[in-house]
C-alpha cells in the first residue's frame, strides 16, 4: 500500500520509507532529505498538506535564496 511523503507529496512505499514520529503520529518520507526538512520544521509539515515550496519558502519566482 502506497502513501505520500509528508514534505513533498511524492508517492512512497511506507514499508521502505524513512519515518519520523511527531506528536504521536508517524510520518513517512521519500528521502532522507525530506525527513531532514521535516525535522527542522515539523509544525509546518505536520498539518498533512504537502508543501510546494522549500522549507524556507524561497522556492518561487523572486523568492529569497539561502
Amino acid at each position: 500500500m502506497a502513501t505520500n511523503c509528508a514534505v513533498c507529496g511524492m508517492t512512497v512505499d511506507p514499508s521502505r520509507a524513512p519515518k519520523e514520529v511527531f506528536k504521536g503520529e508517524t510520518y513517512v518520507f521519500c528521502s532522507a532529505s525530506c525527513q531532514d526538512r521535516f525535522r527542522k520544521f515539523p509544525e509546518r509539515y505536520a498539518s498533512g498538506a504537502p508543501q510546494t515550496k522549500g522549507p524556507t519558502g524561497g522556492g518561487g519566482k523572486g523568492g529569497a535564496g539561502a
